[in-house]
């Protein structure tokens, strides 16, 4: 993005390394980047940074809601599931608020970055009524919620937006298994037994930073990504290549609860 010249705005929890890297991207780039915080834990935060962008005036042609949480032990302090606020949620309310002020531009792009592991959600797919509920919480399977959930708002949220008469795609990509420190770190420790053992076995195929982000990158600037999504229907890519979902991810109405009870919360 950096390289097309792009107004790049960053949401961060820590702002003196988001600086850091924004001052970097833009010594080497033609670029303008910007620091707004955001932490996704707090809707009030997301507020305020929707807020915050808004005032810019700016118009955005791409949104990426990328950052979340691997695989983590309930928030006991706070009683909730924190990755499906966090993973979800958030970024389900900030792409609310943004839809709500006619902040993207006409042929706009919202990616939502999720995974392959929705498929190893809850039975049910989303554990409505029991979300916070520490009885029966596993940390892999709420991360698949969380995954999920990402999904079944992108199929509804282009049916909404296409009933609208909106010209906004949104999209939703697995990059894969990604090396950074926290995924490594998560893989192996905070799953448990299975993701240690997912660590180990898949350890050859944990993809760089580049190749791990350019899925997300396809989506958010491909005019074949917009092909795929308006004459065939696709709305979830992988390896830079549409994928088909199980019948839970396309199940409409799921999704339609699952937006309905998100809406509430907006």
């Amino acid at each position: 993005f950096a390289q097309t010249g792009a107004t790049i705005i960053i949401g961060a929890r820590d702002d003196d390394r988001a600086r850091a890297i924004a001052c970097e991207i833009m010594t080497v780039t033609r670029a303008i980047v910007r620091v707004l915080p955001l932490d996704l834990r707090s809707l009030d935060s997301v507020r305020a940074f929707a807020s915050a962008l808004n005032d810019l005036n700016l118009g955005v042609d791409v949104l990426i809601n990328n950052a979340g949480l691997m695989p983590c032990e309930f928030d006991d302090a706070n009683m909730r599931d924190l990755m499906f606020h966090v993973n979800f949620q958030a970024h389900f309310t900030l792409t609310q608020l943004l839809l709500r002020s006619r902040a993207f531009a006409d042929d706009a792009r919202i990616v939502n970055v999720t995974s392959q592991v929705y498929m190893f959600s809850y039975p049910g797919g989303i554990r409505f009524g029991a979300i916070d509920d520490k009885d029966g919480y596993d940390a892999v399977k709420s991360y698949g919620q969380s995954k999920l959930a990402l999904i079944l708002w992108t199929n509804v949220q282009n049916k909404i937006l296409q009933q609208d008469g909106r010209n906004i795609a949104c999209m939703a990509v697995h990059p894969g298994s990604v090396r950074t420190s926290g995924a490594d770190a998560a893989r192996k420790s905070a799953s448990g037994w299975r993701g240690a053992s997912l660590h180990c076995v898949g350890a050859p195929f944990v993809k760089s930073l580049q190749a791990g982000t350019a899925t997300t990158v396809f989506a958010a600037c491909h005019p074949l990504a917009l092909c795929y999504l308006r004459d065939e229907g696709f709305t979830f890519f992988a390896n830079c290549n549409p994928r088909r979902l199980t019948k839970t991810a396309k199940d409409d109405a799921l999704a339609q609860k699952l937006y309905e009870y998100a809406m509430n919360r907006v």
